[in-house]
């Protein structure tokens, strides 16, 4: 199996990506244009990996695709386009064809996206996500 460079970042970088630019209370600049220009960076590897491969470990659907994948939905979240990134677009759109994927995925379609209230906002983030439950 290759060896996908930043592979391993993309989860914390696009999750801090996402919590700068849609959960914190206060928007800090230098945070967001941080995390938002490292997600950028790290579609162009992905984007750049996936030019001479069809997966993101090589030629054929691994760990590395269903790890990631889940990530790069919703992109407009870390302030990019798939459009951007030609090579990225291609192997999202192959994944989420797939019929286990859209399977899944269904099971989120239940799910409702409410904003977060001061007390969901505080299990989340705030200081009670440490304490003993």
């Amino acid at each position: 199996m290759a060896y996908v460079p930043d592979g391993q970042r993309v989860g914390p970088m696009f999750g801090q990506a996402n919590h700068f630019r849609t959960y914190a209370k206060e928007k800090i600049t230098y945070a967001v244009e941080r995390y938002t220009n490292e997600a950028r960076r790290l579609y162009g590897v992905l984007d750049k990996r996936l030019t001479d491969h069809e997966y993101l470990a090589g030629d054929f659907y691994s760990i590395a695709d269903i790890a990631t994948y889940p990530w790069c939905r919703a992109p407009e979240r870390r302030g990019v386009s798939h459009d951007e990134f030609p090579n990225v677009k291609r192997w999202f759109q192959a994944i989420d064809a797939r019929p286990a994927v859209i399977r899944g995925n269904a099971v989120l379609e239940d799910v409702p996206h409410a904003e977060l209230d001061d007390k969901a906002w505080d299990i989340m983030f705030g200081k009670a996500q440490f304490q003993k439950r």
